[in-house]
């Protein structure tokens, strides 16, 4: 179940609060990491197609028997450093 929490959880991973990502996989997975702790997780046949320097792709999340629960946002952009800026939200 998506909860206050976990939404709050999302929003500090989010590189408005200076979290910057060496690759965008970094920065996927780290708001999977978040979903983990309330044992869900994305939609791993939806893993795919994050090509490019920006982007915006939403997937589903899942519970531990892969029954859909909710949705997160996520969109990135390669910064002149290198770097990403990845925001996600979930609803």
């Amino acid at each position: 179940m998506i909860t206050a929490r976990l939404r709050r959880e999302f929003a500090n991973k989010s590189t408005a609060n200076g979290n910057y990502y060496p690759t965008k996989t970094h920065g996927i997975s780290a708001f999977e990491e978040v979903l983990k702790t309330a044992s869900l997780s994305f939609d791993h046949e939806e893993w795919n197609d994050f090509g490019g320097d920006e982007g915006r792709r939403t997937l589903t999340v899942c519970d531990c028997c892969r029954h859909p629960v909710g949705k997160a946002m996520l969109s990135w952009y390669r910064m002149p450093s290198g770097a990403y800026e990845v925001v996600a939200y979930l609803t």
